[in-house]
């Protein structure tokens, strides 16, 4: 889970921070007006990809109900924010609305499996992560913008960042990264 927390938090906030340029690339300038909600909605999609993880997580461990508590919470939610604020504000209000209960979400499924499992991240690990997210967004939200598929290039120097910044602030080690090479049994991972 900390893997999977460690990926998804640049790969959400690097995307965000790139929504134009990417859209640009897939769907062609015309759709540059959807650059605000899709940032919204990079963001959005990590933290319901590490909510599902976590219910999972706590549906194995003989927690079905558990893990159905944050769906319930989020569906009002996103109804309530979504009658709230999509009249006003259109399709980004619906990625407001649904950034918002998807992050209320992964906050419940967070506690939940924290209170059943136990810390699935801990604090420095996580603001680490946080930290380097955002370092890496703003050095490459610092470039000039970025034509067709440089824009895939440009995200790798994020992540290259990111990964520096990760190692640099404590948010894994240089042995942990050594290890999980190997994988399991001492082995190098292949592919």
């Amino acid at each position: 889970m900390r893997w999977l927390t460690l990926a998804a938090i640049p790969s959400g906030g690097l995307l965000a921070v790139s929504s134009s340029e990417a859209l640009a690339l897939v769907y062609g300038r015309a759709y540059a007006e959807a650059a605000g909600p899709l940032a919204l909605l990079a963001v959005s999609t990590s933290a319901l990809s590490l909510t599902v993880v976590l219910a999972s997580a706590l549906t194995a461990c003989g927690q079905p109900r558990t893990s159905m508590l944050p769906v319930l919470m989020c569906l009002p939610a996103q109804w309530l924010l979504g009658v709230l604020l999509i009249p006003a504000h259109g399709m980004l209000g619906a990625a407001v609305s649904n950034s918002l209960a998807t992050l209320l979400g992964l906050s419940a499924t967070l506690l939940f499996t924290w209170r059943s499992i136990g810390p699935v991240i801990g604090a420095r690990s996580l603001a680490s992560a946080v930290a380097s997210t955002l370092l890496a967004a703003l050095a490459i939200h610092s470039l000039p913008p970025s034509l067709g598929a440089w824009v895939v290039l440009k995200v790798a120097l994020g992540f290259a960042i990111y990964g520096v910044a990760l190692l640099l602030t404590g948010g894994f080690t240089v042995a942990e990264l050594s290890h999980f090479r190997r994988g399991r049994h001492g082995r190098r991972l292949s592919g």
